[in-house]
C-alpha cells in the first residue's frame, strides 16, 4: 500500500456519499477504484458491487481487481476458496450484462 499512497493513491476511500454506508476503495485516484482481494473467493461480489455502484454513481470509469494468479493459490491456507483469475474471469463472463462497469484484473503469482 504504502507504494501506492507514495504515488498519490488515497487508501480507504469511500464508494459514496451516503452516510449509511461505509463501504471503502481499498485504493482510489483520478476515478480508478482499487479492490485488493487475497483472502476469500465470496469478497469478490462485494468488490463487483461496489465498482457498480461509483461506477452508476459517476465516481470512477474503471475498476482494477488485484487477486491470485492460478499459480499464486499454492501460497494460500484455503487454495479452494480464495479468489482467482480464472474464477474472476469467469464470474465476469456470467455477471458481464448486469456488471457493466469496465474491471480491469491483474494476477499476482
Amino acid at each position: 500500500m504504502a507504494a501506492f499512497e507514495g504515488r498519490g493513491w488515497a487508501k480507504e476511500v469511500p464508494v459514496s456519499n451516503n452516510e449509511d454506508h461505509e463501504q471503502r476503495f481499498d485504493l482510489a485516484k483520478d476515478r480508478v477504484a482499487v479492490e485488493i482481494e487475497f483472502s476469500r473467493y465470496e469478497f469478490l461480489y462485494r468488490d463487483y458491487l461496489r465498482f457498480l455502484s461509483a461506477y452508476n454513481a459517476d465516481k470512477i470509469d474503471v475498476g482494477v481487481l488485484i487477486t491470485h494468479a492460478e499459480s499464486g493459490l499454492s501460497r494460500t491456507k484455503h487454495p479452494s476458496g480464495a479468489p482467482s483469475m480464472a474464477r474472476v474471469q469467469t464470474d465476469l463472463v456470467w455477471l458481464r450484462p448486469t456488471i457493466t462497469v469496465p474491471i480491469w484484473v491483474i494476477a499476482l503469482k
